[in-house]
């Protein structure tokens, strides 16, 4: 039995329990099409909108969790060990980039970066961009540039900074729940697990 006709059964006997109530979410999102998202989905949604007004298939979202540690809560475009192993120390971040506006990264200043990269992205790895939102919160935006890309187009600051704007916007209400991501990371932080694998 598929999963709209076990919500019907659901709804028929919650209905006849309660006539005249609002149907469930589920059978609601079902049968109108209707997608309630929740704010991980809005939150996901803003960034990968970010990385389309870009023009990049590669990059991530990072937030700082409680104990002050960084971690990678959404991704787009890079695998899972990326995302998991992507855990820089908030003051070797901070030491490498400024505060404001986009810094850039390629040839040798990729190598502090690029142990947090998984063998596959690392080889094809030829820039990496990121800055830090202005909101005041240990949260950042990065774009990275790989030669395995199909239609990524150059990085242009100037159209990064306008959907940056956009994106802090359209985050400001979840910085919550970017740090409860951030806290429930699984990735293991430890340099010498990063060195090692």
């Amino acid at each position: 039995m598929g999963l709209y006709q076990q919500a019907g059964i659901i709804h028929s006997r919650r209905a006849s329990e309660r006539p005249g109530q609002a149907k469930p979410g589920l059978l609601r999102r079902i049968e109108t099409g209707q997608e309630a998202a929740s704010p991980i989905e809005e939150a996901r949604a803003a960034f990968e909108g970010f990385m389309a007004t870009i023009g990049s298939e590669r990059g991530g979202l990072l937030a700082a969790r409680d104990d002050e540690a960084i971690r990678m809560v959404l991704s787009v475009g890079l695998d899972l060990t990326t995302t998991r192993r992507f855990c820089p120390a908030p003051s070797d971040l901070d030491a490498l980039i400024d505060r404001d506006g986009w810094n850039d990264f390629r040839g040798e200043g990729l190598a502090p970066f690029l142990g947090f990269f998984s063998s596959h992205e690392r080889e094809s790895i030829s820039a990496l961009h990121i800055t830090r939102l202005r909101a005041g919160r240990a949260i950042y935006a990065m774009s990275v540039e790989s030669r395995l890309d199909a239609s990524a187009r150059p990085f242009d600051p100037l159209t990064a900074d306008s959907a940056l704007a956009a994106l802090e916007s359209a985050l400001q209400r979840l910085f919550p729940v970017l740090s409860t991501l951030a806290d429930a990371s699984v990735a293991n932080p430890s340099r010498s697990f990063i060195e090692s694998h």
